[in-house]
């Protein structure tokens, strides 16, 4: 089964921003978010921290079984700007389909 990936790029001008993002984050993202894109075919997010270099990025991932599942999580993640945000950050997205994967 291919996989609908979208993945993030964020880079924050300070390690502070990164750190209000991610209380921001864990707050947006409840059990019960969590919940209901499960119930809407998304798989899995990741949120990594790049490591040995000056820029501090952080690189998201999510993971859905399909297009549509993506399409249908977005009512959900759509929310995410209408929630205050006190950190500064550069923000790219890519929405990608997996190819091949080993796992």
């Amino acid at each position: 089964m291919k996989k609908f990936i979208s993945v993030g790029i964020l880079l924050f001008p300070t390690q502070g921003d990164q750190k209000m993002w991610l209380e921001k984050w864990n707050t947006f993202y409840s059990p019960k978010a969590i919940e209901f894109l499960k119930k809407n075919g998304q798989i899995d997010q990741k949120i990594l921290f790049e490591k040995n270099t000056d820029l501090i990025r952080t690189i998201l991932i999510w993971e859905y079984e399909s297009e549509e599942a993506f399409k249908k999580c977005q009512a959900f993640h759509s929310n995410w700007s209408k929630f205050e945000n006190n950190f500064a950050s550069k923000y790219q997205s890519f929405r990608v389909e997996e190819i091949s994967s080993w796992i």
